[in-house]
């Protein structure tokens, strides 16, 4: 599963839409907001995470990544 964020609405229901006509949309949950208030609201494990946020907020995600992540042990087994 993939979880994406866009702040502006008309964005967000272009690429569900997108998703959509790409038969994407079982796959992905594009979620309108603030990037960080939506990422802290996450349980987690991910396997990744791609954040492209306003550099300022850079440290907090990374506090909240470490948290995040799985491990990349739990992946060999």
């Amino acid at each position: 599963m993939i979880i994406g964020t866009e702040g502006d609405p008309h964005n967000v229901e272009e690429a569900r839409d997108y998703f959509e006509r790409g038969r994407l949309t079982a796959k992905t949950d594009i979620r309108c907001g603030d990037a960080l208030s939506i990422f802290r609201a996450e349980r987690g494990p991910f396997d990744l995470i791609f954040c492209d946020i306003d550099k300022h907020e850079y440290p907090d995600v990374i506090a909240l990544a470490k948290r995040k992540l799985r491990s990349a042990d739990s992946w060999c087994r």
